[in-house]
């Protein structure tokens, strides 16, 4: 059961408990853990309220359910405050609750040097102030060893790390100046293909203009071409028609010295003139004649079997 001093205490209200009439409080009132109202600002580290209680009377001697005194908890809290004030009221550090463990226990396996050295200026006894303070010493000795071995540990990890940190940075370098090397390279390389594309970009505009001459040239060849087609299906059409007259004259030149005739007397025919000749019926072929190339000044006509060649 809580009363009116446990909700105040477990709230720090010391005012409530400073206006309670003195004779008519019982301060030593449990609750249901066996709990009073000095264990329970002790529990809640209320220091004020539990000086309070304390100058009210207060038994600080009274445990709780687990046997443990108002000076358990301030131990195991770590109050020295509340401690050296319970202290101060004459409670007993070598108590022991229902673990056995007394509150210099508690302060020796919490490794509370502060606790300690509070605990042992007001000793139970002097047994329990001697074993606590070979306690105490043995824990500080024990401290200070694992402090030793964790700083040494300590340095060789830094060690261990300096050198990483080292090999880190040497790639980093590494690193760093292959990428300078790299963005070089990427600028060398940039301006090479930007001088190559200028160049590229003026070859291209030669070759244009170029092509649009040689567009411009065509364009002309093929309007004269245009141009020339009728004179020369007119000059084709000459040609044909001179080659079938040719033909024609060839063909009466030749049968002329092949056909028989009746004519007294050989009629002389000049072939390049292709002069027809009035042809007769008879049963001799008529010889041809044509003038002796060799006499150029002779108007005599050379007697031949055949016909001459059509110049």
């Amino acid at each position: 059961m809580r009363t009116s001093m446990h909700l105040a205490s477990a709230n720090g209200h010391a005012d409530v408990v400073r206006h309670l009439p003195g004779e008519n409080c019982q301060w030593n009132l449990a609750d249901d853990l066996k709990r009073t109202s000095l264990i329970k600002a002790v529990q809640c580290q209320q220091e004020e309220h539990a000086a309070v209680l304390l100058e009210h009377g207060a038994n600080p001697y009274l445990t709780d359910a687990d046997s443990n005194i108002a000076l358990h908890p301030a131990v195991l809290s770590g109050n020295n405050a509340v401690a050296g004030l319970l202290l101060e009221h004459n409670a007993s550090s070598d108590a022991q609750n229902q673990g056995e463990y007394t509150p210099l226990n508690l302060a020796v396996s919490k490794q509370h040097e502060a606790m300690l050295e509070c605990l042992l200026k007001r000793p139970a006894d002097k047994h329990t102030a001697e074993q606590c303070e070979r306690t105490a010493c043995a824990v500080t000795t024990s401290h200070n060893t694992d402090v030793e071995e964790d700083n040494l540990r300590l340095h060789e990890e830094l060690e261990r790390v300096e050198m990483e940190l080292q090999k880190v940075e040497e790639k980093y370098l590494n690193s760093k100046h292959c990428v300078q090397n790299l963005m070089a390279a990427l600028d060398t390389k940039e301006r090479e293909t930007t001088a190559s594309a200028l160049k590229l970009q003026d070859q291209l505009s030669v070759y244009l203009e170029t092509v649009k001459h040689l567009e411009e040239h065509v364009q002309r060849l093929v309007f004269e071409m245009t141009r020339l087609e009728a004179p020369v299906q007119q000059q084709n059409n000459i040609i044909e028609a001179v080659q079938r007259d040719l033909e024609v004259t060839t063909t009466l030149y030749n049968q002329m010295f092949y056909v028989n005739h009746s004519s007294p007397a050989p009629v002389p025919v000049n072939p390049p003139s292709l002069l027809l000749v009035t042809l007769s019926v008879t049963s001799r072929p008529f010889p041809g004649f044509w003038k002796d190339p060799g006499e150029a000044s002779s108007d005599r006509l050379v007697p031949r079997e055949s016909p001459p060649p059509l110049l």
